[in-house]
């Protein structure tokens, strides 16, 4: 199977368990999860969970469609901070920039934007 739709909720659950388990893998992924989800007490609910995400090119910006990702670079790199620092501050606006987690373990000083 290579698709998330061709496997069951049970598989799903039982492949999270396993690697949740192991002690050789779970370390390098346990910082993507909030601090309830653990090998010890966890119930198969996560209440969140860190994502990534590269931003794609070339942009289409206000009629301007660019031709690749290397076509007015500076122009395209000024775009995506834009659009970075907006996000960061809405999300800052929600959790707070204090960097004191809160009861889930998530914290402004979790969010990471490079």
């Amino acid at each position: 199977m290579k698709n998330l739709e061709d496997y069951t909720q049970k598989q799903i659950y039982d492949g999270f368990n396993e690697v949740l388990h192991d002690n050789d893998i779970w370390p390098r992924y346990k910082s993507f999860f909030d601090n309830k989800v653990n090998n010890e007490t966890y119930d198969n609910k996560v209440e969140f969970m860190r994502t990534m995400f590269n931003l794609g090119g070339p942009l289409n910006v206000n009629g301007t469609r660019f031709l690749n990702q290397r076509d007015r670079e500076k122009i395209q790199d000024n775009y995506a901070e834009l659009f970075i620092n907006k996000t960061n501050n809405a999300i800052m606006e929600i959790i707070g920039k204090d960097g004191v987690p809160d009861e889930t373990g998530m914290s402004g000083g979790m969010i990471n934007f490079m």
